[in-house]
């Protein structure tokens, strides 16, 4: 089951430019630094991404058992913010503000992005339902649609699911978003539809996402197979657990699964 790296095999032979770039970073560098500069982030992804590629590890067969703690949080790390709607703003300006809220969102739990939103839509918005990352040379572009919504389009380098399976963007591909906007009973414009998820530079989806590797059983219970994972730095130890609890995707349950039971849940907490 070990496999060669090829960003080629990820994307069924087409790869954006951006993990062509992340993927020879690897072969200069190695690791990452800590700069939250774009290559750096994209030499840390390679790095991991190599990691996952190679392939199933052996099963020891006679090891002791170990507590493993998990890494504690950088406590110097940088909290981003963003202002919230201000009075007066047009339609426009509050899709801007949305967007750039968005980006600084896991700082506050996405509150001060919920403020552009009516309240229908803050019940319905799922922020991390999918997480649509673009190159931060090319910022996304406004614009007006012609039935008076507005459009939100930028390029692609991948696309992180609600698993936190991380698909890479095939060359060219684009993110296409649509917001519409109406005033509330301040006459104050508010977006009332949006797409699910968030739209955010690819070097800030390396700040707030750490990547972990789960580890499955193979077919004939002989080796460990690993699949790589994106969870959110903030709950990292909750998704790794309700992770294996869920099992291996879809993609690798063929060849991979858990010994963890379907029905097996985590206990309360005291």
């Amino acid at each position: 089951m070990k496999q060669p790296m090829n960003s080629k095999a990820l994307t069924g032979g087409r790869t954006s430019p951006e993990f062509t770039e992340f993927t020879e970073a690897l072969e200069t560098s190695g690791t990452a630094p800590s700069s939250p500069s774009r290559r750096s982030a994209l030499g840390l992804l390679s790095a991991t991404a190599a990691g996952m590629l190679a392939g199933c590890t052996a099963l020891p067969s006679s090891s002791g058992v170990t507590r493993s703690g998990v890494a504690a949080s950088d406590t110097n790390a940088l909290i981003e913010t963003a202002p919230g709607p201000g009075e007066g703003d047009s339609a426009e300006d509050i899709v801007n503000g949305f967007l750039r809220a968005a980006i600084a969102g896991f700082s506050d739990d996405f509150a001060t992005a919920k403020q552009f939103l009516s309240d229908h839509a803050v019940a319905q918005w799922r922020p991390l339902a999918t997480v649509s990352a673009y190159s931060g040379s090319t910022e996304p572009q406004v614009s007006v649609a012609a039935n008076g919504s507005f459009r939100v389009t930028s390029g692609q380098v991948g696309v992180l699911d609600s698993l936190g399976v991380f698909t890479p963007a095939q060359e060219g591909a684009t993110y296409d978003g649509e917001f519409s906007l109406a005033t509330n009973s301040t006459g104050q414009w508010r977006i009332v539809g949006l797409p699910q998820g968030i739209l955010l530079p690819f070097s800030r989806l390396m700040q707030n996402f750490a990547v972990s590797s789960l580890a499955f059983l193979s077919g004939d219970r002989s080796r460990f197979v690993p699949e790589l994972r994106w969870y959110p730095r903030s709950s990292q130890a909750d998704s790794l657990v309700a992770g294996l609890l869920a099992g291996p995707s879809e993609w690798l349950s063929k060849g991979a699964f858990s010994l963890i039971p379907p029905n097996a849940g985590r206990a309360g907490r005291g």
